[in-house]
C-alpha cells in the first residue's frame, strides 16, 4: 500500500471475534492499512492462524486469546493493550452468535442469557474497557457489528434479535455520551455474510435466512471495505448511525 493508503499508521485497533469470518476480515484489512491489531477471540489456533497471516505480509497483529462473556478477560485485555502498545484508537465490537434459537415458548432461558451475554454484554464490556485508553489518545472509533435481525422479527431469532436490538440502542447511548470525548460509535449492519456463523445455524431457524440470502450473500472482505470507510472518517464525523450492506430497506 503506498503511503495514502495506510492511514492506519501509528494506530492500534482491538479487533474481537478475530479468529475467523468478519473479523478475521477486518483485522487483516487493517493491519493492510498500518494499524497495529489486536486479535481477540476464543479460539487460540485460529488467532495464531491470523496473526501469522498479517505478519507474512508486513503488518503487525498481537494474539490474545479472549472470551468477551468474562469481564475479567476483557479487562486483561485492555490492560495488554495498554502496558504493551499504549492504548487503543480503534475498537471492533464484532464477537457475536446465538444459542440455540426456536420459539419463545420453547426456548432455554440459560441460552437466551448466553446470547444476551456473548452479544449485548460483550459489547458493553468492551466499551467499557477502552473508553479510558481512546479518551487518553485523544479520541477514536468504536465499530459494533449489528445485524438486520435487530429491525426484522422472525421466527425462532427471539434472543439473538432482541440482543442486537439492544446493541443498537447501546450503540446509540455511547455515541451521544462520547461526542465531546472525540469519539465517533457506529453500528455496522453486515447482511448475510459466508461465515461459520452462518453455516452452522441451527436447522430450526436456518431455513428463516432464506427471504435475506437473495438480496447479496457476502464475503467478509465487502465488510471490511464499510470497516476501513469508517476507520478513515473523522472523529467528530458521523456517530450514532447504522451502516447497513442490507440488499434491502430495514
Amino acid at each position: 500500500m503506498s503511503g495514502s493508503e495506510r492511514f492506519l499508521d501509528g494506530q492500534v485497533a482491538v479487533v474481537t471475534g478475530a479468529g475467523r469470518g468478519i473479523g478475521r476480515g477486518i483485522a487483516t484489512a487493517y493491519a493492510q492499512a498500518g494499524a497495529t491489531v489486536v486479535l481477540a477471540a476464543r479460539t487460540v489456533e485460529e488467532l495464531h492462524e491470523v496473526a501469522t497471516e498479517i505478519e507474512s505480509g508486513g503488518g503487525r497483529a498481537v494474539a490474545v486469546p479472549t472470551d468477551v462473556m468474562h469481564p475479567a478477560q476483557v479487562d486483561a485485555l485492555f490492560a495488554r493493550v495498554a502496558d504493551e502498545l499504549g492504548g487503543t484508537d480503534v475498537l471492533v465490537a464484532n464477537a457475536g452468535g446465538t444459542f440455540g434459537g426456536g420459539p419463545i415458548e420453547t426456548s432455554d432461558l440459560d441460552e437466551w442469557r448466553a446470547t444476551f451475554t456473548l452479544n449485548l454484554d460483550g459489547v458493553y464490556l468492551c466499551a467499557r474497557a477502552a473508553i479510558p485508553q481512546l479518551r487518553a489518545r485523544g479520541g477514536g472509533k468504536i465499530l459494533v457489528m449489528g445485524s438486520g435481525a435487530g429491525r426484522r422479527a422472525g421466527p425462532g431469532w427471539g434472543s439473538y434479535a432482541s440482543a442486537k436490538a439492544a446493541v443498537a440502542m447501546l450503540v446509540r447511548v455511547l455515541a451521544q455520551e462520547l461526542r465531546a470525548d472525540h469519539i465517533a460509535v457506529n453500528e455496522i449492519v453486515p447482511g448475510p455474510v459466508r461465515t461459520v456463523l452462518i453455516e452452522n445455524l441451527p436447522s430450526n431457524i436456518s431455513g428463516s435466512m432464506a427471504g435475506v440470502a437473495t438480496e447479496w450473500f457476502k464475503t467478509p472482505e465487502a465488510v471490511a471495505d464499510l470497516a476501513l470507510y469508517l476507520a478513515r472518517l473523522p472523529n467528530d464525523g458521523a456517530t450514532g448511525q447504522t451502516f447497513s450492506l442490507l440488499g434491502r430497506d430495514m
